[in-house]
């Protein structure tokens, strides 16, 4: 079974709580199976014994994941680099994480303009959390900050 655009997991970690949805391109509505888990985040056999569950509540799902996470110390902004070429952008990355331990950015298009969304987190929790979710059965697995993955599925009227 091949991933179709439109079919998915998404799961939003928060301090206590992790939450689970499985979408399918073909079901009315597409939500197919939603759960949500205690979640012990100061353990790491018990965190991904959360994903576990997890996916077992959502039928043991193959398609890609991306989990939503911004925890309390979070902090995300935004400058407009529009008309940068890619060169400037890295050159700006790396001033932003030399200067500012800023290690994460996402590129956002808005109709004529580009935002470079600057994220500062811990790096290495992100990266703890997806490596548990793989761990646990997910595949194609990637993290991004709450904000930016509600902003995504809301429909243009919204935001």
């Amino acid at each position: 079974m091949s991933a179709v655009r439109g079919d998915g997991v998404g799961i939003e970690v928060t301090e206590s709580l992790v939450r689970g949805v499985r979408l399918d391109h073909q079901h009315p509505g597409r939500a197919v199976a939603a759960a949500e888990l205690s979640f012990p985040a100061y353990d790491d056999a018990a965190a991904r014994d959360a994903f576990v569950l997890l996916r077992a509540e959502l039928g043991e799902p193959r398609s890609p994941t991306r989990i939503a996470t911004f925890p309390a110390a979070s902090i995300m902004q935004r400058i407009d680099v529009t008309g940068r070429s890619g060169p400037e952008l890295n050159e700006l990355r790396s001033k932003l994480d030399r200067l500012h331990a800023i290690n994460s950015t996402m590129l956002q298009d808005d109709g004529p303009r580009r935002w470079l969304f600057l994220i500062r987190w811990d790096a290495v929790a992100v990266r703890r959390l997806e490596d548990l979710a793989e761990r646990a059965g997910f595949v194609d697995v990637s993290v991004e900050p709450s904000p930016m993955a509600v902003a995504r599925v809301l429909p243009p009227a919204a935001s």
